[in-house]
């Protein structure tokens, strides 16, 4: 079986590995991370990104004090 996804701006193509995930809440910082990740990397990034509740998202940023 074949997927295809049709997008609204005229876009299409295969539909493997394609994942949607709600970002309305993502931060700044979040962005940066998916903005500078390899194309191929991308989907998996935003799947870890979107797992982690808010504390964990906080703690993902945290700079370390050491």
């Amino acid at each position: 079986m074949t997927n295809t996804y049709f997008a609204t701006d005229g876009n299409c193509g295969s539909a493997e590995g394609l994942v949607i995930i709600d970002t309305s809440d993502w931060t700044e910082s979040e962005w940066d991370i998916i903005l500078s990740a390899p194309d191929e990397e991308r989907a998996r990034i935003a799947q870890e990104i979107s797992s982690f509740s808010d504390d964990e998202q906080l703690s993902l940023f945290a700079i370390d004090e050491n």
